[in-house]
C-alpha cells in the first residue's frame, strides 16, 4: 500500500497542490482500515497512478504525460 501511495505521489508531480493533495487524501481514505488483501484489491480498482496523474493534469489544463512504459 505504501508503494502505491508513493507511486501516486511521484506521478502527481507538477499537478497543482490543491488537486494533488485531494487526490492523495482520497487514496489514503480509500485504503484506510483495509487488510493487505482488501487493500491490494482496492488498489487494482483505483488504477495506475500515472493514468490518474495524467487525468489530473488534463483537468488542471496541463499537458498529459504518458506513463513511462508507453513513452517510446
Amino acid at each position: 500500500m505504501r508503494s502505491y501511495l508513493s507511486q501516486r505521489e511521484t506521478a502527481l508531480d507538477g499537478v497543482p497542490s490543491q488537486a494533488r493533495q485531494a487526490i492523495l487524501d482520497g487514496a489514503v481514505e480509500e485504503l484506510a482500515g483495509l487488510d493487505a488483501e482488501a487493500a491490494a484489491a482496492r488498489i487494482d480498482e483505483l488504477g495506475d497512478p500515472e493514468f490518474i496523474a495524467a487525468e489530473a493534469r488534463a483537468d488542471s489544463g496541463l499537458p498529459k504525460r504518458l506513463p513511462k512504459r508507453q513513452r517510446q
